[in-house]
């Protein structure tokens, strides 16, 4: 009779859990990580460029107020 091993048990000189499982692992983590960095910067931006629009109009009406008087 055939005796069967799980490829990812751990014994001396497996290297099988490293590279089918911890490096697949690691690498979405990473790129995971970096995605999400990236999107926390874009909303800062998009954030920063609303309050810059809201504060231009509210100039352009002061301005418009104090030229009709």
């Amino acid at each position: 009779m055939a005796i069967t091993k799980c490829i990812i048990e751990k014994r001396d000189g497996n290297y099988a859990e490293i590279l089918f499982r911890i490096i697949p692992l690691t690498v979405i983590q990473v790129i995971d990580m970096v995605l999400f960095v990236k999107t926390i910067r874009y909303c800062l931006k998009v954030r920063r460029d609303i309050q810059k629009l809201n504060e231009n109009n509210s100039k352009k009406k002061r301005f418009s107020v104090k030229q009709e008087r």
